[in-house]
C-alpha cells in the first residue's frame, strides 16, 4: 500500500505540473477535483483529479487519476463480490464551449480485494454530461457506462 501511495503522489504532482502549460481555445479550467459515486455491477466511490493535456477549439482532453473503493457485483452474487481499495487511471474527452459539455471517459479501476488480497480490475467506459461554466469552480457530472451509473460533484482550479 505504501508503494501505491508513493506512485499515486508522484503521478499527481506530475499531472499538476503538466497542467500549467499554456491554455487552448476552450475557456475552462485546467485542473479539476471531484468525488464520484457509481452504482451498478461495477460500483465505485472515488476521489479524482483531472489535468488538461490538450485543448482545441471545441474539444479538451484530460488525464484522470483517482483513489477510492470499488466493488464488483457481476453475476449477482454479493457474497462472491470483489471489493477493496484501489485507484483508477483514465482519459476524459470534453466537448462543448459554455456551461454544458458532452463527456467520454475510458480507463480502468485497479484494486486489491480486501478479503482475499488478490487484485481485480474494472473497465471504465462512460458517456455523460458535465455542467461546468467557463472560469467557474463548480462541477456537476452525471454519466452511465459499463454496468453502472454515476454522479459527481467537485471544484475546478
Amino acid at each position: 500500500m505504501k508503494k501505491f501511495i508513493l506512485v499515486f503522489s508522484c503521478i499527481l504532482v506530475t499531472q499538476l505540473l503538466i497542467g500549467q502549460k499554456n491554455r487552448g481555445l476552450v475557456d475552462i479550467t485546467k485542473n479539476n477535483f471531484y468525488g464520484e459515486i457509481h452504482v451498478g455491477f461495477f460500483s465505485q466511490l472515488v476521489l479524482n483529479i483531472e489535468t488538461e493535456i490538450s485543448s482545441r477549439k471545441k474539444v479538451t482532453w484530460y488525464s484522470r487519476f483517482g483513489v477510492g473503493s470499488g466493488a464488483s457485483f457481476y453475476g449477482g452474487d454479493i457474497l462472491d463480490a470483489s471489493s477493496g481499495l484501489g485507484g483508477l487511471g483514465a482519459i476524459t474527452m470534453l466537448r462543448g464551449k459554455k456551461n454544458s459539455h458532452f463527456e467520454l471517459n475510458a480507463g480502468a479501476f485497479l484494486g486489491i480485494d480486501h478479503s482475499e488480497s488478490v487484485p481485480f480490475i474494472f473497465p471504465i467506459l462512460n458517456i455523460g454530461y458535465r455542467y461546468q461554466k467557463p472560469r467557474s469552480r463548480f462541477i456537476f457530472r452525471v454519466n452511465a457506462g459499463i454496468g453502472s451509473v454515476g454522479l459527481s460533484f467537485g471544484k475546478a482550479f
